[in-house]
Formats: structure tokens, sequence, C-alpha cells
């Protein structure tokens, strides 16, 4: 996400915010877009800058954009105004900073797939091309352990034990060891089979894969992304008839599947490595629960069809 080329003079509201020590990068192009924006409405002269100006621009967003987006560029315009105000050492300068941002739409509610969907998100995987390997196990991976996207694709060979284990990266850095179930077992060999055919044994498991060539080959990348993941899941939901599809319903999902089978949260956390109010750590309840080890996903239906 770049600038927008100039063909005018730079503005200061565009200034302060290219020249800003503390915004990232990606953070400074949405918040240069946003100026962009408001100047492209109001003017470039300074003394167009109002707060009835800000107000007018930002009602003429909220007809094409969702709050949430015009909020976001009534906060870059902000924060652009809020700089020249203390570069001058006049607050009055801070022409935008009592401009309300509007009403957001409340979050929307993920509703859990039903088995069915499951099977059929599973179903449009069906095939034997490498792709549909990879996606079989993501999909299956995802709803038997309710694993995010990230750490589905940061998981790397030494992260699978000859145990069933596999050691994911949670948020925050921590890492979590989910024992598979034998259904997640059966959808990765393949795909494991694969790369190792094609001399892959290090590194990411899950990899981004080009177009067949004329001869049938792909070429493998070094690591599947999590948003070539979304974009893959996505065409797969689609094919599936699943409306409104994002990865994170895997884990809305095996966590409403799991307690409709009368599986205890603090059970169904040791796989998702969910924290709950009071409970002990994964290790802890590791090392406090007597017997073997067990893939506590056993208890769900098969999801793959022969």
């Amino acid at each position: 996400m770049g600038y927008t080329p100039l063909s005018r003079p730079m503005t200061e509201l565009e200034y302060v915010i290219a020249h800003s020590p503390k915004l990232r990068p990606r953070t400074k192009a949405i918040y240069t877009r946003a100026v962009q924006s408001f100047l492209a409405y109001a003017g470039t002269h300074p003394s167009a800058w109002t707060g009835v100006a800000v107000e007018s621009w930002r009602d003429a967003l909220a007809a094409d954009l969702k709050p949430q987006t015009v909020n976001l560029y009534l906060t870059g315009l902000k924060y652009a105004s809020r700089r020249i105000a203390a570069r001058h050492h006049d607050p009055r300068l801070d022409f935008a900073g009592y401009s309300e941002q509007l009403k957001a739409d409340p979050p929307a509610s993920r509703k859990a797939l039903s088995f069915e969907e499951g099977h059929a998100l599973v179903d449009a995987c069906r095939g034997l091309r490498p792709i549909d390997l990879r996606d079989t196990a993501i999909v299956v991976l995802g709803l038997r352990t309710g694993m995010r996207r990230a750490g589905m694709c940061g998981i790397r060979f030494d992260d699978l034990g000859d145990d069933h284990h596999v050691t994911i990266t949670l948020k925050g850095g921590k890492r979590h060891t989910i024992q598979l179930d034998t259904e997640s077992i059966e959808a990765l060999e393949p795909w494991l089979t694969w790369l190792e055919r094609e001399g892959v044994a290090s590194g990411h498991v899950f990899r981004s894969l080009s177009r067949p060539r004329l001869d049938g080959t792909v070429q493998i990348g070094s690591q599947l992304r999590p948003d070539g993941l979304y974009k893959a899941l996505k065409r797969r939901a689609e094919a599936a008839n699943i409306p409104r599809f994002h990865p994170h319903i895997f884990r809305h999902t095996y966590v409403t599947w799991m307690r409709e089978r009368g599986v205890p949260d603090w059970k169904i956390a040791s796989i998702t490595g969910h924290k709950l109010p009071g409970q002990m750590s994964s290790s802890m309840i590791d090392r406090y629960t007597s017997g073997p080890p067990r893939a506590i996903s056993e208890a769900l239906p098969p999801l793959l069809m022969s």
C-alpha cells in the first residue's frame, strides 16, 4: 500500500504524516490516503481546513464506506491536524480535533459451521493435485483443532513430533503443543508425502504453490502466508456454498462441536490454547492429568469421506 503520486506541492497535512517518526509504514500509508481524500474534497489551501469541512467530508465518505473505515480515515486526519497544531504551538490549528466519529456497526457474530458444512468444505478440497492435498490438510486440521491461520501457516517440520504432536505458536509468541487425532493425521500425511517426494523436508509445512506448468509440475514457495491461506480457503468455501467464510470460523466451529459433545471447556482449551478464568496452564494440566494423553478430537465424527 503506497502513497498516491503527487502532481502538486506537498501540503503540510501530508508532510507531518510523511515525516512522523512514530507511525509504522502501513499506518503512514493509510493516514496519507485519508489526508489526500480530505484534500481532494475540501481543497489544498489551509483556509479550507475547518471543522465544518471535516464533518461534511466525513458524512460524504459515509455514503460509500462502512463506519469503521470512515472512522479510520477520520483518525488519520485528526492525527495530522493535531501534529500541525503541536508543530506551531497553536491548539487552534487542530481543526479536526472536535469532529465526532460515526457510530460503528456492531461486529457481525460468527456462526459455527454445521457438521454438514464441514463435510462440504472438506469435499470441496477433494482431488489428487498438490493444492488439493494441501487444502484438505489445512481444512481438517482447522476443524479438528480450532487452529488459527497464523499458527497453521507457522508450522515447521521441526514442530511435528513422532508421537503425532504438533507445536504451534499462539498469539503473543507462546508455544503450545497439540496432540493430533487420527483423522488429522490421515489428512496431513498425503501432503507430507508429496512434499517429501519433491525433496521438501524442512522449513514450513504449508507452502504456496504456483499454477501447474505445461509438464504438470508446480513451483513450491517457502511458506503459505495467512492472506494466501485465506484466499485459498475462501475459494473452497465458495465451491461448498458457504457464505461469509473466514478461517477464524474454524475456532468457533471446533469449540461449538466439542461442547455439543459434552467435552468440558478446560479440555477444549488444552487443544485451542485458550486461557480460561482461573484455569491452570496447559503444561500444568498435562502434569496433573493421569494416564496417557489422548486426542480429544477423536470424539468428533469423521469428516473425510472415502
